[in-house]
């Protein structure tokens, strides 16, 4: 926490160095007063919040007020994959593993603690492979490879979801009701796994440089066991499903005065 406060207090002192003294030269020229701080003139007052308030809240110590909307959803067009229905319909419900946008050959370095970590506790896996290579697992039949998909279509009908813990990808497997094991690598990511820990959403975030077959063995074990997180995973998605929050942010602005 204390490292969190120094970042932004470090960054106060560079964006009052860098963007407050550019834009007070311009607005001197112009006889207008100087600011004071560059973030409070750029995001004004009432910033819209697209964060769900079941995962994270604004925190007590803002200083600027804000309109929580919660997560806007990019709605996308159902998609056919022929293979992957082949795939979901062999047996239960399979984990997904995907790290999004970190490195590609950080990703596929991943996949054989990924399998063995599924195939540790009986499960079969759907992971996300953004790179031409060929993976050792292609031919597994419990190993289903997938490029671009729509998650919203696709988490519902896994039993957890591994991923590096970017805000849409946490705000999405909320949304579709599954407990989630988030691996961060780097920024934010560190936060929403703690959220999605605290929130009862998903087991303890395994950092990345910590990650090993066994531990990610064991947090598929509580994400697929722990009935308490899957229960509360369930309600805090149906909670979510019955919200709009890009229209609510429609409503916002439209509204603004």
């Amino acid at each position: 926490q204390w490292v969190n406060k120094l970042g932004w207090q470090v960054a106060g002192y560079l964006d009052r160095f860098n963007f407050t003294g550019l834009i007070n030269n311009y607005r001197h020229k112009l006889g207008l007063a100087p600011l004071k701080s560059f973030w409070k003139y750029n995001l004004g007052e009432d910033v819209i919040l697209a964060s769900d308030p079941e995962i994270a809240r604004s925190p007590p110590d803002a200083t600027v007020s804000s309109i929580q909307t919660g997560y806007m959803h990019l709605v996308q067009p159902s998609w056919k994959n022929p293979g992957l229905e082949a795939f979901l319909g062999k047996g239960s419900p399979p984990l997904y593993a995907g790290f999004g946008s970190m490195p590609k050959q950080d990703q596929a370095s991943r996949i054989s603690t990924i399998v063995k970590a599924a195939r540790a506790n009986g499960l079969r896996v759907v992971v996300a492979k953004f790179w031409d290579e060929p993976s050792e697992f292609c031919a597994s039949d419990d190993v289903f490879f997938i490029q671009k998909y729509p998650h919203l279509d696709l988490f519902p009908r896994m039993a957890a979801v591994i991923h590096h813990g970017g805000v849409g990808t946490t705000a999405t497997t909320a949304r579709s009701g599954v407990p989630q094991i988030i691996v961060p690598h780097i920024l934010d990511q560190y936060y929403w796994g703690d959220r999605i820990h605290k929130s009862l959403l998903g087991p303890k975030p395994i950092w990345r440089a910590k990650l090993t077959d066994q531990k990610l063995a064991r947090a598929i074990q509580e994400a697929i066991t722990n009935q308490e997180l899957i229960d509360n995973a369930r309600e805090v998605g149906e909670k979510l499903q019955q919200k709009n929050p890009l229209k609510l942010v429609v409503k916002e602005i439209e509204g603004y005065t």
